[in-house]
């Protein structure tokens, strides 16, 4: 799961710069997703690692009807040294945040100042730092954008994904032009690839989120 959150801090260390726009083929299309994706009420988003084909992140959200938004992100991945899956979650009911280490942290998440996770900043959107944009068509009519990004600038604005020697995403879109997952890819020079696939589900549908 580290390597997939490295990709987050990036997105996060981003967002707010200001850079000229790039014109790169799918960011139209793709900055929509982004928008709808900040304007929902409610949303599940699945993280699928691509090695096993099994979940890795869910994150869930909703906000209630005083504004106030309450969130869960579960994570699970394998721990080499001790040979199991491990489980963490990080639950906020509106008040504080309750991580799996015991740790209670008093914060305030509303509509108007939502935790980042629900904003769409996991569809990883930097445009201006791709440097090849590509469209396909799948043998279904999908449409895919493949996006590569200059590893060179990445490696000069951060050190998150030191060791990666390229970092490659694509969005997939159904013959309605509706956004169906994101997927990215990094590969390092001394490391098996990281590969995940990022789904919205449940869109303005979740009713309830409880931990366990």
């Amino acid at each position: 799961m580290k390597k997939f959150l490295s990709v987050i801090f990036i997105v996060l260390t981003f967002a707010s710069c200001m850079i000229p726009e790039k014109n790169i083929v799918g960011r139209a299309e793709i900055q929509s997703v982004i928008d709808a994706a900040a304007s929902l009420n409610s949303a599940r988003y699945i993280i699928t690692n691509l090695a096993t084909g099994e979940p890795q992140e869910v994150f869930s959200f909703m906000f209630l009807p005083d504004g106030t938004q309450i969130w869960l992100d579960e994570t699970e991945y394998f721990d080499g040294e001790t040979g199991e899956y491990v489980t963490n979650y990080r639950y906020f009911d509106g008040e504080k945040i309750v991580s799996s280490d015991g740790t209670e942290t008093p914060a305030v998440y509303t509509k108007d100042a939502p935790y980042e996770m629900s904003t769409g900043v996991l569809l990883f959107f930097i445009p201006d730092l791709v440097a090849v944009g590509m469209e396909t068509t799948t043998d279904d009519g999908f449409t895919v954008y493949t996006w590569e990004y200059d590893m060179e600038k990445l490696h000069e604005s951060t050190s998150a994904l030191e060791g990666a020697v390229s970092f490659k995403t694509t969005y997939l879109f159904d013959t309605e032009g509706n956004f169906l997952a994101m997927t990215e890819h990094i590969a390092y020079e001394n490391e098996e690839p990281s590969d995940y696939q990022i789904e919205i589900i449940e869109k303005n549908e979740v009713e309830e989120i409880i931990l366990d």
